[in-house]
């Protein structure tokens, strides 16, 4: 078994926080992050005082905490000067579960095809999702959204269903993030018990 699924290990940051690697070194596991990204983000520059205070900071980030509380770790480590580390969090952990836009999409075959102006869809990889968003979507108000290679590229509804659609992310993807059609990302709430 190697260190990495000891369990006399879980307190310990085996993974970089910035590109996800294998931490091999001691210096390495005490700070969560690897010698190259410490110089390539700048974490070498900051004050010893301060970079103390950062290694607790980016364990807590690493480890199974809530996405609130990584946005809370990024403020602290900007308020440190820790900005571009605070970034690399962003980036690394809170990329949206789920992004909207609206296109225009074509429902129907045939004579009763008609192009809507549609609500689209596109989530991280979740069969769950995909089985809950097709019992809560009736298929008259859903379809497929296709890239330009007719590839699948989400899923499209018509504006009447957003509720049903609002539903399925909340069940599926509570506590990450969506981001809206104005470019904008907000945490996704728990469903009401």
């Amino acid at each position: 078994m190697s260190y990495e699924n000891a369990p006399a290990t879980a307190l310990l940051a085996s993974n970089c926080l910035c590109c996800g690697r294998a931490l091999v070194d001691a210096a390495s596991v005490t700070a969560g992050v690897g010698p190259i990204c410490r110089k390539k983000w700048g974490y070498t520059a900051i004050s010893e005082d301060l970079r103390l205070a950062a290694n607790v900071l980016i364990h807590e980030a690493a480890s199974e905490c809530e996405n609130a509380r990584r946005i809370e770790i990024a403020d602290e480590l900007r308020t440190m000067g820790a900005d571009v580390l605070a970034d690399k969090i962003m980036d690394r952990f809170l990329k949206p579960a789920a992004t909207l836009r609206f296109e225009t999409v074509t429902f129907g075959k045939g004579k009763w095809e008609k192009a809507v102006e549609a609500i689209v869809v596109v989530t991280k990889y979740n069969p769950e999702f995909n089985n809950t968003f097709k019992t809560l979507v009736d298929w008259k108000n859903r379809s497929i959204a296709y890239n330009q290679k007719g590839k699948f590229n989400g899923w499209a509804i018509k504006p009447e269903s957003k509720g049903q659609l609002w539903r399925a992310i909340k069940t599926h993807f509570a506590g990450d993030f969506i981001e809206t059609p104005d470019g904008e990302q907000s945490l996704i709430p728990a469903l009401a018990a």
